[in-house]
């Protein structure tokens, strides 16, 4: 699923043909600006987040900007079923898919929280 090339710091991924790292516990989203030569608002967009939120370790940043649909390797026919914990935003970053894309895809307004065992469409 991943493609990864070393870097001096993070191992470069690609998810659904995005670029994108896995976080350590001592990212911020500065160091990672730095790190990639790219503005630290264009981080921002492209992962849909808000300075004030913290940068967890595992975390996929991503560098690009993402897919509106998941990879066609999640056909049609494909089903995420939500597990405890997740959110509409880790489901999008976990496929790499825009979480407004998300939520047109599953027919669901802003305010809609999936709860564990729903299904959601993902491309």
């Amino acid at each position: 699923m991943y493609e990864t090339v070393e870097l001096r710091t993070h191992t470069l991924l690609t998810n659904n043909n995005v670029m994108c790292i896995r976080a350590t516990s001592r990212d911020t989203w500065d160091s990672l600006a730095q790190e990639f030569s790219v503005s630290k608002r264009h981080l921002l967009e492209w992962n849909e987040a808000i300075e004030s939120v913290d940068i967890n370790e595992g975390d996929l940043i991503y560098l690009q900007k993402k897919q509106k649909k998941a990879a066609k390797q999640y056909g049609k026919k494909y089903w995420h079923h939500v597990r405890p914990g997740e959110s509409m935003y880790s489901i999008a970053q976990l496929y790499g898919i825009r979480l407004k894309n998300l939520y047109r895809l599953n027919f669901r307004q802003a305010d809609y929280a999936p709860q564990p065992g729903d299904l959601l469409k993902v491309r």
